[in-house]
C-alpha cells in the first residue's frame, strides 16, 4: 500500500567539476552531496603539491568537511526550499580551505548524539 501511494519526482541534479569532468548527484536528501562538496574543496586545494602521503590526507579532510556540511544541509527538499547550489561553487571550496587541517583527524566533529539517553 506504501509503495502503491509513492509518486516518484523529478529534480534537478546538483554539479561540479573536477579535473575537467562535470559530476552530477541529486540534490539533498541524499548523501551525494558530501562528495560534490569534496571534490569542490579539492579543486581549490591544489592537491599536486603533495605527496602520496600528504595528497591522501587532504583528500580525507576534504570528504570530513563534505561529510560536516551534508550532516547540516540534507533533508527532505519537500520540507524546506532551501537552494544547495552555492555548495558547489568553486567560491564556496575556497572559502572551506581554512577548515582543513591534514594533520589534525576530526577536529570539532562530533560523533552520533550527545547525552544520556539509550
Amino acid at each position: 500500500e506504501d509503495f502503491a501511494q509513492h509518486e516518484g519526482e523529478w529534480v534537478e541534479p546538483l554539479s561540479t567539476e573536477y579535473h575537467g569532468v562535470r559530476l552530477y548527484e541529486c540534490p539533498p536528501n541524499g548523501q551525494g552531496l558530501a562528495a560534490l562538496i569534496a571534490c569542490n574543496i579539492a579543486n581549490a586545494g591544489n592537491l599536486d603539491r603533495y605527496d602520496d602521503a600528504d595528497r591522501l590526507a587532504h583528500m580525507i579532510e576534504f570528504m570530513r568537511v563534505g561529510f560536516d556540511v551534508a550532516q547540516k544541509e540534507v533533508y527532505d527538499p519537500k520540507w524546506a526550499k532551501v537552494d544547495k547550489k552555492h555548495l558547489t561553487e568553486r567560491a564556496y571550496g575556497i572559502s572551506r580551505l581554512v577548515d582543513i587541517d591534514a594533520s589534525m583527524a576530526n577536529k570539532g566533529h562530533v560523533f552520533g548524539r550527545t547525552g544520556n539517553d539509550t
